[in-house]
C-alpha cells in the first residue's frame, strides 16, 4: 500500500505542472490543472488507480493537450 502522502505530493505535483502549462499555452487559464485535479479525483475515488496508473492517466492528459496544440497551429 502505497503512502497517502506519496500520492498527494504527485497530486500536487502534477496539478502545479498543469497550471503552468496553462499559463504559457492558453492565456493564464487554469483549465489544464482543472481537468488534472478532477482525473486524480476521478482515478483515485471512482475508479480506485494506483498512483501509476494515475501518472498514466496523466501523461495521457498532457499527450491530448501536445496534440490539440499541433492540431491548433500556431498562436496569433
Amino acid at each position: 500500500m502505497l503512502s497517502p502522502t506519496l500520492l498527494l505530493i504527485a497530486a500536487i505535483g502534477t496539478v502545479v505542472f498543469f497550471w503552468r502549462i496553462g499559463e504559457a499555452e492558453y492565456d493564464g487559464s487554469p483549465i489544464p490543472a482543472i481537468i488534472s485535479f478532477v482525473l486524480w479525483l476521478l482515478g483515485l475515488l471512482v475508479l480506485k488507480f494506483g498512483l501509476l496508473t494515475n501518472l498514466v492517466l496523466q501523461a495521457a492528459l498532457f499527450l491530448c493537450l501536445t496534440l490539440y496544440n499541433i492540431h491548433r497551429g500556431p498562436r496569433g
